[in-house]
Parts: structure tokens; C-alpha cells; sequence
């Protein structure tokens, strides 16, 4: 687990948060605790996910990592301002699977959870906060995301991608 400040386990129900200050987080300095709150806030949307899609007929393995992840971190950034920095894209069909997601985060330039993060925020800001929702029934209904992604949101996923980059640079 490289370079991660915390992770959920679904097997063990369980959350860890790696804390580089715990001092400052303890006295309340305000950098340890924003970084600490925010893992605490990431890692218990995926387990909250994990909860809504568990009483689906769907299951966790049929929602790519690039969407529960940018859920996590959109939760996580709640009324926090995010500059987009500047990154190679990486192809949703390449953020499918956790190997994917592992092999495009050492990829030089790339910021899979960034770009996860902003096309969330993306699909929120056209679409209102129930599009998360609807993709998840939709999904839950038909067992397959990428269909039910497309008929809620009317985008393929290359299209999703050339618009988030347009939204990015202006």
C-alpha cells in the first residue's frame, strides 16, 4: 500500500488513516486535522458505498475504481475549493480495475484520483447530486455500469473525457 493515507477493508469492516502529525492533529492545529478529516471522510464513503451497493443486485466488483473513488473524494473535498492541477488523463477503461488504478497512479503525470475527483464533480454540477444515485440504481437494475453510466448521464465515456478536459481548461 504505497503512498496512501488510509484504506477501507471490506472484508474486515474495518478503516485504517495513516497520520504523518499526530501531535498537531491532537492540538488541533488546522493542515493535520483538514489532511486527517479528510481521510476519515474518504474512507467511510467507501464503506458507505459499499453498504448501498451491498443490498443491490450488482455487485462491488462491477463499479470501476475510478467512480467509487472519485465519490470518496468528492465527499472527502465537502465545501473545500480544488484547483485542478495540470495532468495526463488517463481513459476510464483504464481505471476499471484496482490493478489499473495502481499501475496508472505511478505513471508520470497522472492524477487518477484528480481526475476521478473532477469528473464526479463534473457529473454533479451538470446533472444535480442524484446522478450518483441514479447510476447506482440504473447499474443495480441492469448489471451493467458502463450502459447504465451512458443511459443515465447521456455520455460515452470518451466524450465524458473530452468535456471534463474542456471544463478543466477554461
Amino acid at each position: 500500500m504505497d503512498s496512501v493515507s488510509g484504506y477501507y477493508d471490506p472484508f474486515g469492516l474495518y478503516i485504517g488513516i495513516k497520520i504523518d502529525d499526530k501531535e498537531g492533529v491532537l492540538h488541533g492545529k488546522e493542515t493535520p486535522l483538514y489532511f486527517f478529516q479528510k481521510s476519515i471522510l474518504h474512507e467511510f464513503t467507501h464503506y458507505t458505498f459499499d453498504r448501498k451497493v451491498e443490498g443491490t443486485k450488482t455487485p462491488m466488483n462491477q463499479y470501476p475504481v475510478w467512480f467509487q473513488e472519485g465519490i470518496a473524494d468528492y465527499i472527502a473535498n465537502d465545501r473545500t475549493i480544488v484547483e485542478a492541477s495540470d495532468f495526463e488523463f488517463v481513459t476510464y477503461d483504464q481505471l476499471r480495475s484496482y490493478e489499473q488504478w495502481k499501475t496508472a497512479r505511478k505513471q508520470d503525470g497522472t492524477d487518477v484520483y484528480d481526475q476521478s475527483y473532477f469528473t464526479i464533480k463534473f457529473l454533479i454540477d451538470k446533472n444535480g447530486e442524484n446522478v450518483i444515485e441514479d447510476i447506482i440504481d440504473a447499474t443495480s437494475n441492469s448489471g451493467d455500469f458502463k450502459k447504465s453510466f451512458e443511459d443515465v448521464t447521456g455520455l460515452r465515456y470518451d466524450t465524458l473525457l473530452k468535456k471534463l478536459k474542456i471544463t478543466l481548461e477554461n
